[in-house]
């Protein structure tokens, strides 16, 4: 897994690469051997191309240990935190 950051003038764009191995399919491929896809995305990510602009990732869902969830934040909480960091990052520029 990798992260990259960029920052251009106010926003924040962050690129996380989860992929390793993928493989490129059509809809009407899922469609004509949806179980061949649905065991191969057991152990590889399918991306399912529709028509030039539509993409969709199928992917088996692992399950989340519960100690993971016990840790987890809410969207809002994200957020927030993204915010007063951003805040406090642009305090720093401007001092």
């Amino acid at each position: 897994m990798t992260f990259s950051c960029i920052i251009q003038k106010k926003t924040l764009f962050l690129y996380i690469k989860i992929y390793s191995i993928m493989i490129v399919i059509s809809s009407a491929e899922l469609r004509n051997n949806i179980k061949k896809y649905l065991d191969l995305a057991t152990t590889e990510t399918v991306v399912i191309q529709r028509g030039k602009t539509d993409a969709f990732v199928l992917s088996k869902l692992a399950r989340i240990p519960d100690a993971d969830l016990s840790r987890a934040i809410t969207v809002d909480e994200l957020l927030a935190g993204i915010k007063s960091d951003i805040q406090a990052m642009y305090a720093n520029d401007n001092q």
